[in-house]
């Protein structure tokens, strides 16, 4: 990944949102393997599409 600092802190943090593409890449960075855990994933990304996040 030829990714900032910046942006993996602000997906982590919460504050921009992913691309399912680059919610791929990222599982695979941080080596989530597991397809029923990587389909779980992508599943509450788009379900949480639209809400906002009140962690900082």
């Amino acid at each position: 990944m030829d990714w900032s600092e910046s942006k993996i802190y602000r997906i982590e943090k919460g504050r921009v949102s992913i691309s399912t593409t680059d919610l791929r890449a990222l599982l695979s960075y941080y080596r989530v393997t597991d397809e029923d855990r990587v389909s779980y994933l992508i599943r509450m990304k788009r379900e949480g599409r639209g809400a906002t996040s009140s962690d900082s």
